[in-house]
């Protein structure tokens, strides 16, 4: 009798040992599976900083780039300007014998250009038969 009654406490022990190893296997799994998804999270917020970093860095590189191109335009155009004007004051320069305000009569003389003009006008009309 006590042979049995040790008998079916040691079964009862074993299974006892049993559950609570099939609990403990199920409580290891589920901390597993939460581990998993929590390190499938941490990859995808991760992934969406990174994105979003890389994102933001191309943005500021095409920005950069936009902005060099835009000046470089912008100094091709006041070069180009510059050229021209310069060109324009050479030939006025030729065309009248032009220095700054005056236009050179020859001989070392010089005179305001609007008188100049005026002259050159009262010449021309006076040189037409009437």
């Amino acid at each position: 009798m006590e042979r049995e009654k040790k008998k079916e406490e040691m079964e009862l022990e074993m299974e006892k040992n049993r559950r609570i190893k099939e609990q403990n296997r199920k409580e290891k799994l589920q901390w597993e599976r939460l581990e998993k998804l929590e390190k499938e999270r941490q990859k995808e917020k991760e992934r969406k900083e990174r994105e979003l970093r890389e994102d933001k860095e191309r943005k500021e590189r095409q920005l950069r780039e936009e902005t060099l191109r835009l000046e470089r335009k912008r100094e091709k155009e006041r070069r180009e300007r510059e050229l021209k004007e310069l060109k324009a004051t050479k030939e006025l320069k030729k065309a009248d014998g032009d220095v700054g305000n005056f236009i050179w009569l020859g001989k070392g003389k010089k005179a305001n250009r609007r008188s100049a003009e005026e002259k050159s006008l009262a010449e021309i009309m006076a040189s037409q038969p009437e």
